[in-house]
């Protein structure tokens, strides 16, 4: 047990030290150390560029209770441990460095943990079948007038959206060439092979879409991306032309939006189906 943990205590200062030197070569000032809880919001913290390998080794710190995640204010604090291979340096904050953080209570990774159930799942399946699980997604977002509302419900910001079938209208997709291209333009910066975008069904929503990847890259990938959208749709448009914008991964239903995220899994061997296709429903596809 003691060279166990000497050994990943070993690993950690790598990658703390991994990280500082990433940083300086690439001019950042600050890192984001974040992670999701259960109901996916996004926790972080910033950390200068002056502490970054002292807090990456030993994790930053966080009270779980606080978040959505199972923990009371008797279990101790959480440590959020990064991930050298996250490391993101944001298009729209080039000073400022985003990682995705592994949770750790109590010298083990937290069980229930959104990333660590994601890497088990992983882990396991290449064990077990020699599978690596690779994903895509399709994240929808609404781009909404927060200054007017009906109802209590945020009212579509292009009055000219108002098509009873608005999918792919090209005109209303124009109308909003300033923030897409700008989204489109930070993704290809990222690396990510942004391919295509459009406007969704119904009316004031888009989507974009880029490469699928590995499944804990493409999940880390949404995180940014709804960070992303948020921000850049303010800078670019908000200040112009008065947009709000919801929250990334939405549909809408009898004119409220509402949460959804369709996700892609990929079978990179190529040999076949993951599971069976039910003998009772002929048409369900994987």
């Amino acid at each position: 047990m003691l060279r166990l943990a000497r050994r990943s205590l070993s690993t950690r200062a790598l990658n703390a030290a991994a990280i500082s030197e990433a940083g300086k070569a690439k001019g950042l000032k600050f890192f984001q150390f974040s992670f999701v809880d259960l109901f996916g919001v996004q926790r972080s913290k910033l950390v200068p560029a002056s502490r970054v390998a002292e807090i990456a080794e030993d994790g930053a710190g966080f009270a779980g209770f606080a978040a959505h995640l199972d923990m009371d204010p008797t279990m101790g604090d959480l440590l959020a441990v990064p991930d050298p291979d996250s490391l993101t340096v944001l298009p729209w904050q080039r000073e400022v460095g985003w990682l995705s953080c592994n949770l750790v209570h109590e010298g083990s990774e937290l069980g229930h943990g959104p990333r660590n159930v994601l890497r088990a799942v992983q882990k396991k399946l290449a064990a077990s079948h020699g599978i690596q699980l690779k994903m895509g997604v399709e994240c929808e977002f609404f781009l909404l007038d927060g200054a007017t509302a009906t109802n209590g419900v945020a009212t579509v910001s292009d009055a000219l959206d108002v098509q009873a079938k608005p999918c792919y209208d090209a005109h209303a997709l124009m109308r909003r060439y300033e923030l897409i291209s700008t989204l489109v333009e930070h993704m290809e910066e990222l690396g990510w092979g942004p391919y295509q975008a459009d406007h969704e069904d119904a009316n004031g929503q888009f989507e974009i879409n880029w490469d699928y990847d590995d499944a804990l890259v493409t999940a880390g990938r949404v995180r940014v991306r709804r960070v992303r959208v948020r921000v850049s749709s303010c800078r670019a448009c908000c200040g112009r032309v008065g947009l709000a914008l919801t929250l990334a991964l939405t549909l809408a239903r009898d004119g409220r939006p509402r949460r959804a995220l369709q996700v892609h899994g990929a079978h990179p061997r190529g040999e076949g189906r993951l599971y069976a296709r039910p003998s009772s429903n002929p048409r369900t596809e994987p």
